[in-house]
């Protein structure tokens, strides 16, 4: 029995990255393995729902220089919570969006394409740092929700996020990357 993508009840996971970063020198050793999946599910008109999981280990914590050990927060995407607020030799965090474009600002005349596009996003995000694998568990994720904004300009994409359901109260945060918002 064969089952065709169309018919496919379940997501696709389009992006799956594995990352590994071994240092060595002056006596020191550390590594750092990561796995990440990605999915997108388009919902009808233009909505999205966008789907990440990620899993990372540390190896040689008592080696590694300060800015190179894990942490989870804003830059892991964790966004309700202050830079560096979870560390661990093993980080795990899950973000669920559902994206759509608000309106576009401009078309190119010669193609009849947006050049910038407006859009918002509804987030949500868990995550959880552990010194061991088995100290991952269902009962220590770290939640947050919130809103997000984005302006998209051929291809470059200036993202506000606003989180306000969060154990740590309001947060802010702002990005910069490519793709759509």
């Amino acid at each position: 029995m064969e089952i065709e993508s169309g018919s496919c009840p379940i997501p696709v996971w389009e992006d799956i990255r594995l990352r590994f970063d071994w240092q060595r020198g002056e006596g020191a050793e550390y590594w750092t393995g990561d796995l990440e999946r990605v999915a997108y599910v388009p919902l009808g008109g233009d909505a999205l729902l966008a789907l990440r999981y990620d899993l990372a280990h540390h190896h040689g914590a008592d080696a590694t220089p300060l800015p190179y050990l894990p942490f989870l927060g804003p830059d892991r995407l964790l966004r309700g919570y202050a830079d560096d607020r979870f560390s661990g030799s093993w980080i795990t965090v899950a973000n669920i969006e559902l994206r759509r474009p608000l309106f576009d600002l401009a078309a190119d005349p010669s193609t009849g394409q947006p050049i910038a596009t407006v859009g918002a996003a509804l987030f949500g995000d868990a995550g959880q740092a552990s010194d061991s694998f088995d100290g991952i568990r269902w009962d220590r994720w770290h939640p947050d929700a919130g809103v997000g904004l984005s302006l998209t300009v051929e291809g470059i994409a200036v993202r506000l996020d606003l989180t306000a359901l969060s154990p740590e109260g309001f947060h802010m945060g702002m990005s910069l990357g490519s793709g759509e918002f």
